[in-house]
């Protein structure tokens, strides 16, 4: 199984770009799955400078409603809807994820109506789903880590137009079952890594871990909250650790200390059983 990040906040190489946002590509053998899209077009610049041929993935799974994770899905769909002959699409994400979302009067949320994403097979759960045999959307995540998954962003706006703080209940995540353990995949972590960690854990069967990559949600977050978070995952045994997107640099030189951390970057391809 391979994972190649396409769209982080940091790139090395002149020839990919990056954005303040998150997608990542993962391929298990000939099943493919793109989880978010980024912010703009850059995923597909990006994915096209890799030769990476992502417009033939069989899932698109959005993480959550936000638009540094989904703005980038009229892109996609523009060029599915230009190439006739394709393999379809299915995509898939939490019912709140198209909730409209704002934050500081502006809008943060999905930005696409039901009719727009036919195209792909749209279906919501807010339950696990088997994608194939080995990769699992996780569904909504169970907030059972005390220290986590409190935190609200902005509002969000109920089907009656009732508006609310939002605690982003629509944050959810990947984990592939590999034979050496599980390899999780998040976009930003909202409900709190420890929880998502946990919740791969229970529905895998499966307590080994051999990589966490993605956004932690750590940008400029309490001292309390990162000592506890690292502090969690020190006991968590984790192989490889990407700290991605929504992770800031004192957060990355906290989390260095577990000694696993490994530097994201727009074009990194990670493979494992």
């Amino acid at each position: 199984m391979k994972v190649t990040i396409l769209v982080d906040n940091t790139t090395y190489r002149t020839n990919l770009l990056a954005e303040d946002g998150f997608c990542a590509y993962i391929e298990d053998g000939d099943f493919k799955v793109l989880l978010d899209t980024g912010e703009s077009d850059v995923f597909l610049r990006n994915a096209a400078q890799l030769k990476l041929d992502i417009l033939q993935a069989d899932y698109v799974v959005l993480s959550h409603g936000h638009h540094d994770h989904t703005w980038g899905l009229k892109y996609f769909i523009a060029q599915k809807q230009a190439q006739l002959g394709m393999k379809n699409s299915k995509l898939l994400m939490h019912p709140r994820a198209l909730y409209r979302k704002t934050a500081d009067l502006r809008e943060i949320g999905f930005d696409l109506q039901w009719a727009e994403l036919e195209i792909l097979e749209p279906q919501l759960s807010s339950k696990p789903v088997w994608l194939n045999e080995r990769l699992l959307y996780l569904g909504q995540i169970e907030r059972l880590v005390e220290h986590e998954g409190k935190n609200t962003l902005g509002e969000e706006y109920l089907p009656d137009g009732t508006k609310q703080a939002d605690y982003i209940y629509d944050d959810t995540a990947i984990a592939y079952k590999g034979e050496q353990g599980l390899v999780i995949i998040t976009g930003c972590s909202h409900s709190g890594i420890g929880n998502i960690i946990a919740q791969a854990k229970r529905l895998c069967q499966e307590e080994r871990i051999q990589a966490v990559i993605g956004g932690l949600h750590l940008r400029n977050p309490q001292p309390e909250l990162l000592a506890a978070t690292v502090e969690h995952l020190a006991t968590q045994a984790i192989g490889d650790l990407v700290a991605c997107h929504c992770t800031d640099q004192n957060s990355r030189i906290a989390l260095a200390k577990l000694g696993n951390l490994v530097s994201p970057t727009v074009g990194l391809t990670l493979e494992y059983k």
